[in-house]
């Protein structure tokens, strides 16, 4: 059983984390679907129809991402990844917006302007490329000379980098977190929803009451919390 693990350390939670990562035409999944967690703010992720183990069919990148981050105002997600790409998502509903090709080699790093109109993508083949997120359209290439890849914008404004440690950026969110070992998504570090194994994070970002997530598979997903209706 996937969840085996979770229901041996908390039987309680395990039913919501359940519900959200259960496939889309399993009995559990269809008979209690409308009885999902109401701190559960979002559409659930998006996972495979049966129960198995193709996680390369899930939408996402080819190969694993190797970092995730929200955009400030929390409405754009982009993920980068060793099959050379970025992906820019809608946080809202999920969807796909832009694949943005471009880099020869795997992509380590991406960040949003501050006004998040504009992205910069630092790659392993030793350059950082810009882009307008708005259409997805290359903007240019400069050679990656070590600096923070925020600095790259014009006129030196200074925006939060993309995050792999799992830890929260945004002051909003600083009771928002994920345990050590990847399981569990933690508020003011109580376990609120725990993660099958796989679909276990590689990469972590976090936003207000969102979390981004990059695997090692290449399927991204996110995540939206109600604080208020958390079960005490």
């Amino acid at each position: 059983m996937q969840c085996g693990a979770g229901v041996a350390v908390a039987p309680l939670q395990i039913y919501s984390s359940a519900l959200a990562f259960a496939p889309l035409v399993s009995t559990a999944r269809q008979t209690f679907e409308g009885t999902t967690a109401a701190w559960l703010t979002l559409p659930l992720p998006r996972v495979a129809l049966r129960w198995d183990a193709a996680l390369h069919r899930l939408e996402g990148h080819s190969s694993g991402v190797w970092a995730v981050t929200f955009s400030l105002d929390g409405r754009r997600l982009a993920s980068c990844s060793y099959d050379n790409t970025v992906r820019l998502w809608d946080s809202d509903t999920g969807a796909a917006l832009h694949t943005l090709k471009g880099h020869s080699d795997g992509v380590n790093a991406v960040t949003f302007s501050p006004d998040g109109r504009r992205l910069a993508s630092c790659s392993n083949d030793h350059t950082v490329r810009l882009w307008d997120s708005d259409t997805g359209a290359a903007l240019g290439a400069l050679p990656y000379g070590g600096r923070p890849l925020s600095s790259y914008f014009a006129h030196g404004q200074e925006v939060v980098g993309p995050s792999n440690t799992g830890r929260p950026t945004d002051p909003d969110v600083s009771n928002l977190s994920i345990s050590e070992s990847k399981d569990w998504i933690l508020y003011c570090n109580r376990r609120i929803l725990w993660i099958p194994a796989h679909l276990r994070p590689q990469c972590v970002a976090f936003c207000q009451s969102r979390v981004g997530v990059g695997c090692h598979s290449g399927l991204v997903y996110r995540l939206g919390f109600n604080f208020e209706k958390l079960p005490r």
